[in-house]
């Protein structure tokens, strides 16, 4: 499941991206209980989200959805970008700390 490698490395390429607009986020569907998932065979290296959705314009509120290649992640877990769009990132699926640096893994 999640690897807090490939959070790091995410929230890391996130500073080569313009953050999303207020607006933007407020849009944006929800994942609660979300962790990323990674494919072995897949050649870019990029873990998948998935979780508990909401407020996506084409799947159902409450269904476990699966999101596209991530590329960006906020340091604090409050989104997460895909190659198919923004989400808003709720509760992990598993435990969160905060370190002494301030960001939380």
């Amino acid at each position: 499941m999640t690897d807090f490698r490939d959070i790091e490395r995410l929230v890391n390429s996130a500073d080569q991206y313009e953050p999303p607009t207020p607006e933007e986020l407020a849009e944006a569907p929800l994942l609660e209980g979300w962790a990323l998932l990674k494919d072995e065979d897949d050649e870019d290296d990029l873990p998948v989200v998935f979780g508990i959705i909401s407020g996506h314009p084409a799947v159902p509120d409450g269904g476990l959805h699966f999101g596209a290649e991530c590329f960006a992640m906020d340091e604090n877990w409050a989104w997460i970008m895909t190659m198919a769009r923004l989400y808003r990132l709720g509760t992990p699926a598993f435990g969160t700390t905060q370190q002494e640096d301030g960001n939380v893994y």
